[in-house]
């Protein structure tokens, strides 16, 4: 997807007039409203509260013209651009800021007055709510705390009563603390709402929410009447359809039911992380987290996995393909519905008609009945995610709008020119004859170079040719042969940059190593959980590794790829394959990246490089594995990171290995990471090898 995280999304700049705001505080009382520029923030500067308007990047216009201003709450410090987290009047904007005011009115209610002095929004406190706590214009104040929650509150007598706070009544974000579920006693429910398109926050079509039948699980709900995912049972630890739950330690869950009611809510065990849950435009539902060090929003995981699996992503007819950008295109003969609205990420509205059908119409052109007829949409182009028993669509068009039938005149026309293409085609056969048997002598080349092992520099006509422009690809299946194209890479592959003997090994430093594990790992997140189907390399070292003139590093040579589906994929052991048989070849290169040598080398056993490392980092000795070439030169956290990353991905149980998602996000610095034990296997490894090593590297001196 992304392609999963293929986005599919746009962007959305969010311009923040508070920028130029008055200094402000964290209280809304009587005397003291938000109008203009003025804001309040949070005591601890986490959160902001004023008004702001939405300027999203397309080049046709919104839904919503003029000047539109929105009274919302937005992270103050840490993320960038402005992210809204919560917004007051999400369907009705105010025209200007200056003469509109966020207030606490004569009843107790906090309200949002616009530019003509009409109500636009408001806490909606009940008279008898608001008596019972003594609420009046004077004694009731509205904070916003550092959770990035709105409260209401009045101070009796006793004590602070809370009127109302924001997070009962969420918009499309989640944040920790927050509850999502369902009050028993007033019937009223937590549900988080879509925006409009990127560009209109309005309430859109796509819902999460609790089952209002009273189960423990939560559905995604398009127009508030068609569930089309649910999270399965709460188990006591996660829900049932959300595996990955497991996987993120980072966070608290917990899930309440009493007769008062049933919610959701969580926490983060490193209070200084950033973390969101939100329903985005397309009907996903994503945890994102903020990573400081790339300065951007990263994927933790979303559901549904697949785009297309939203139901009515696209509107109708309209074909939903996650391969292509955009993500929705409209079947032959239609047009977008919304052109502005589609611009904006949102396809609900689908598709119309290029030409209205004729039905019963007389009208003629060119002597023949103008009617409606059908177009065939074969299964494998109608059908974009694989489905059993797909079958032929044919699509009822205006006749106008299918392509044109070969006529009797141009097999006419053929006929006639058959003689001359006769003797055309055998001047055409005899210079075939030729190149052929050029490039007979040329593949012969390559076919050697590729048996030595070899890179074979293409022509990219070689390509083009090779592969009928583009139309097929070069070999196929797991375990067969397979020619495989890559961009050219002037600085080899990762073995040559840490064990050649060339320039390159001396010169890479370690922010350029760093940057390579980053990237390699990145391709393997990609190839785990990116593509349409999980994809196993099953061959990670660093002859596999390929660096661009940046040093970019990409992932290459998947002749030992597994496509694995629902079933998994199985070696001929029997044993299954997963995606951890790459997380721990991963960890072998990620040290061998930190050493600059060869794991396996000849040496003693108790020199074993991945066990040295293991223990190394049990005693926190991690300046000791770095590549004595760079005298020391390395960032100590990253390097201390590194290593208790690569000892934990070579752990002898996988349920203890990480996932290359927690990997990425450990070496960007996104989680902690625990110092790992040293693992058995390695221990076993050097007691059975002592014998090997001593013999092995004794014939290979004595041989020299």
């Amino acid at each position: 997807m992304a392609s999963i995280m293929q986005v599919h999304l746009l962007v959305t700049a969010i311009l923040c007039v508070s920028r130029r705001c008055l200094a402000s505080s964290d209280t809304i009382s009587a005397s003291s409203t938000v109008s203009g520029g003025r804001t309040v923030v949070s005591r601890g500067g986490s959160f902001e509260l004023g008004f702001f308007r939405i300027n999203a990047s397309s080049s046709s216009s919104s839904s919503r013209k003029g000047s539109c201003y929105y009274v919302g709450i937005w992270y103050k410090k840490a993320v960038s651009p402005c992210t809204p987290v919560w917004i007051a009047n999400r369907a009705a904007p105010v025209a200007d800021r200056a003469t509109s005011r966020l207030a606490i009115a004569a009843d107790g209610n906090l309200v949002l007055i616009n530019e003509a002095d009409e109500l636009v929004w408001s806490t909606n406190v009940s008279s008898a709510a608001a008596a019972a706590a003594g609420a009046g214009s004077n004694g009731t104040v509205a904070v916003i705390l550092d959770t990035g929650k709105l409260v209401l509150r009045r101070k009796n007598d006793v004590d602070e009563v809370v009127l109302w706070q924001s997070m009962d009544h969420p918009t499309d974000m989640w944040l920790p603390g927050a509850r999502l579920g369902l009050n028993k006693v007033t019937g009223e429910a937590q549900v988080l709402t879509t925006w409009k398109n990127s560009g209109d926050p309005a309430p859109g079509v796509f819902s999460l929410g609790i089952d209002p039948a009273g189960t423990s699980q939560y559905f995604i709900v398009w127009n508030r009447t068609v569930p089309y995912w649910a999270s399965g049972e709460w188990n006591g630890d996660i829900f049932a359809g959300i595996p990955e739950m497991t996987s993120h330690y980072m966070y608290n869950f917990e899930f309440v039911s009493d007769a008062n009611g049933s919610y959701f809510t969580y926490s983060l065990q490193d209070p200084a992380i950033i973390s969101r849950l939100v329903v985005g435009v397309s009907g996903q539902v994503t945890q994102l987290m903020w990573a400081p060090s790339a300065d951007e929003w990263i994927l933790i995981w979303t559901e549904p996995h697949r785009l297309c699996d939203v139901h009515a992503v696209c509107g109708a007819f309209a074909v939903c393909d996650e391969k292509s950008e955009p993500l929705c295109s409209c079947l032959a003969g239609f047009r977008a519905a919304s052109p502005g609205d589609w611009d904006l990420g949102d396809h609900t509205k689908g598709c119309r008609r290029n030409t209205p059908l004729q039905c019963a119409s007389t009208s003629t052109v060119t002597g023949d009945k103008d009617d409606d007829d059908f177009l065939l949409i074969a299964a494998e182009e109608s059908i974009t995610d694989e489905a059993a028993g797909a079958a032929n669509l044919y699509l009822r068009l205006s006749a106008m709008g299918v392509p044109s039938k070969s006529s009797k005149k141009t097999i006419a026309l053929a006929c006639a020119g058959a003689a001359a293409a006769l003797i055309l085609a055998l001047f055409v056969a005899m210079a075939f004859v030729l190149v052929r048997m050029l490039r007979r002598r040329r593949s012969m080349r390559f076919a050697q170079a590729l048996e030595r092992g070899n890179l074979v520099a293409f022509r990219y006509s070689d390509v083009r040719r090779a592969t009928k422009n583009f139309s097929e690809k070069l070999g196929g299946g797991s375990f067969g042969s397979r020619l495989l194209v890559y961009d050219y890479m002037p600085n080899g592959s990762l073995d040559k940059a840490l064990f050649g003997k060339s320039a390159a090994a001396a010169v890479l430093s370690w922010r350029a190593r760093y940057k390579i594990a980053v990237g390699a790992a990145r391709g393997l997140l990609y190839l785990h959980q990116g593509c349409r189907d999980c994809i196993i390399h099953c061959d990670i070292k660093p002859e596999n590794i390929l660096l661009d003139g940046a040093l970019v590093a990409k992932v290459a040579d998947f002749g030992l790829a597994k496509l694995v589906g629902r079933d998994f994929s199985r070696w001929i052991s029997g044993v299954p394959v997963t995606a951890k048989a790459d997380v721990y070849s991963f960890g072998m290169v990620l040290l061998e990246i930190v050493s600059g040598r060869r794991n396996a080398r000849c040496s003693s056993a108790s020199e074993y490089f991945p066990l040295v490392a293991a223990r190394k980092v049990l005693d926190g000795e991690v300046a000791g594995l770095l590549d004595e070439r760079m005298d020391g030169e390395a960032d100590m956290e990253e390097l201390d990171r590194a290593c208790r990353v690569a000892c934990w991905c070579v752990q002898d149980e996988e349920a203890n290995r990480p996932t290359m998602e927690q990997v990425v996000q450990a070496l960007e610095g996104v989680i902690a990471v625990d110092v790992p034990p040293v693992p058995v296997s390695l221990k076993v490894f050097a007691d059975d090898a002592s014998s090997y090593f001593s013999d092995e590297c004794s014939q290979l001196k004595s041989s020299s």
